[in-house]
Parts: structure tokens; sequence; C-alpha cells
């Protein structure tokens, strides 16, 4: 590739070399002086980000289902596991992304106050009456089999908040200092 520039019709030889961390041209003159230069560019960590997420997601969906569907999920979060660390190891500056993880893990708390929230008595007994209403009891109360204990799921909710806010405050904070890095190696 020759490139010239308008002012003083110098021309350029471009070689391009491909190594994993940074990208270097070598620009070549016509009187073979050489001047390498390095292409630094901000890491693209949002598809990564993603890819965490859901690498975390699916881990979550093996331990909370670890004796139904868990098992057949464990696989697929061990694959999307290893995708995510190679992928991550081959970007340079893309490690703030992990905090994916973190998201997912505030997913899974959710989901666990609204499992513990949502979930009846152990023993319950159910009967109708004659004018088609239905009652239950547990151990002599009277309770509501779809009934949501918010006093229960608030607190989940809370650490789910939480652990979804560390998480960002986490990526926002590593990023920027990845991003400032990269650009003084850029310099």
């Amino acid at each position: 590739m020759v490139l010239t520039t308008e002012g003083e019709r110098t021309a350029y030889k471009a070689f391009f070399v491909c190594r994993p961390r940074p990208l270097v041209a070598t620009l070549a003159r016509a009187d073979d002086e050489f001047m390498s230069v390095a292409l630094a560019s901000p890491p693209k960590v949002n598809g990564l980000l993603l890819l965490w997420f859901v690498t975390g997601l699916a881990c979550v969906l093996t331990v909370i289902g670890m004796f139904s569907i868990g098992i057949f999920v464990a696989p697929v979060a061990l694959g999307l596991l290893a995708l995510s660390v190679v992928l991550t190891s081959q970007s340079p500056g893309a490690w703030p992304a992990i905090a994916g993880l973190g998201l997912a893990a505030a997913v899974g708390l959710a989901w666990l106050g609204w499992i513990f929230a949502t979930s009846g008595p152990a023993e319950m007994s159910c009967f109708g009456d004659s004018t088609g209403a239905e009652i239950c009891t547990s151990n002599g109360r009277l309770v509501d089999p779809g009934a949501i204990e918010w006093g229960v799921a608030v607190w989940w909710f809370v650490a789910s908040v939480a652990t979804g806010v560390a998480a960002m405050v986490a990526y926002a904070v590593a990023a920027s200092r990845t991003r400032s890095s990269v650009a003084r190696l850029g310099k």
C-alpha cells in the first residue's frame, strides 16, 4: 500500500504487523527510513459485558436449578465461561467486562427473592365450600396460596439492587482506568 501526502509528494509504504496488542503500523519512506506507529483504540467491551452477563445468567440457572434443569445448563455455562475468558484475554483492556457476572448475580438474587416470596407454606390443605370459594389452611391458620410475602422479598430485592449498582460502579471505574492507561500507551 502506498500513501502519498499532498504537500510533500512523499511516498510511504505501510506495513501492518498483526500482534495481539496493539496493532503496529510500520511506515517506510522512499529513502528507506522506517517509522513505527502503534495504533491503539479504546477497548470495545460492551459486547463482552453482555457475554459475561449471559455467562453469569447461565451459571445462576445452573446453581438455582441444580436438581432439575441445572445439570443440562451446566455444559452451556462452562462453554460460555471458556468463550468469555478467551475473548476477554484477546482484547486489551477488556477485563472490566467481568462486571457482567455481578449483574447476573443481581438478577439471581432478585429471582431468589421472588421464589421465596411466592412459595407458600410447606404443609397446606385446601377445600372448597358450597359457594365455590376455596379455603386453605396451614397449621390451623388461614392462608392465601397466591399471596406474595413482600416482607421476605424486599430484602432480596434490596440486595439485588445493591449488587447491580456495585457491579456497574466497579465496571465504570475499571473501564475509565483501562481507557486512561490505553490512552497513555497510545501516545
